[in-house]
């Protein structure tokens, strides 16, 4: 750590730890914050349990393929960031990418149809039916919606079935695995000793000099 030789020596060095203070601060929050995201990547990847490994973390049935073909689907791939701001009274915000597939690994999601084309508004519409009426608007219901559009509409290309195709599929749903939520309390310790550790180190090379 170094020798002080006098109190003018080591009041010099106190000093210019305090101008770098904020800079050390920044730097901890965000050791705190790979250890979250660290978590956060490796957590996605158990629970998404897939079989394929590459890529990792990836819902192999979501999204489209570079040409936009609905059941030709590419992998998406689901990540984790964060955004850091400010030195002494540092923040970070840990960041989801994409939100969509995260919500579904917290929150899980109810059986639902998939329906080729069919816009938010439409299935905005029909969960907005089915909450304050009881009725239950179908897949058969979003797809007469979608093809009123008078748009061109690719069906949907289903393994295993027997032609292969089909204008809608039903989704079973997948069960809360709360990945997002266990992810920051499992942790929590962690991110906390690497926040102290990060500013033990500048401590130390600011009386080292």
């Amino acid at each position: 750590m170094g020798t002080s030789k006098s109190g003018a020596d080591l009041s010099r060095k106190l000093q210019g730890y305090a101008k770098e203070a904020g800079k050390a601060n920044r730097q901890a929050v965000s050791a705190a914050a790979m250890q979250y995201k660290d978590e956060l990547l490796d957590a996605a990847e158990r629970d998404l349990d897939t079989r394929n490994p590459s890529p990792k973390r990836s819902f192999s049935r979501w999204g489209k393929d570079s040409k936009g073909m609905v059941g030709s689907r590419k992998a998406l791939q689901v990540s984790a960031g964060y955004d850091l701001r400010g030195y002494t009274n540092a923040v970070a915000k840990l960041k989801a990418r994409p939100q969509g597939p995260w919500k579904v690994l917290e929150y899980g999601a109810k059986p639902h149809a998939i329906v080729p084309g069919a816009t938010r508004g439409m299935r905005r519409e029909a969960a907005f039916v089915a909450a304050f009426t009881g009725a239950e608007v179908g897949a058969s219901d979003l797809y007469g919606r979608r093809a009123g559009l008078g748009r061109k509409t690719r069906p949907l290309r289903i393994p295993g079935s027997q032609t292969g195709f089909a204008m809608y599929a039903q989704s079973p749903g997948s069960k809360a695995k709360k990945t997002w939520s266990r992810s920051l309390s499992r942790r929590t310790p962690a991110a906390t000793r690497a926040f102290g550790n990060s500013h033990r180190r500048s401590l130390v090379r600011a009386l080292s000099r």
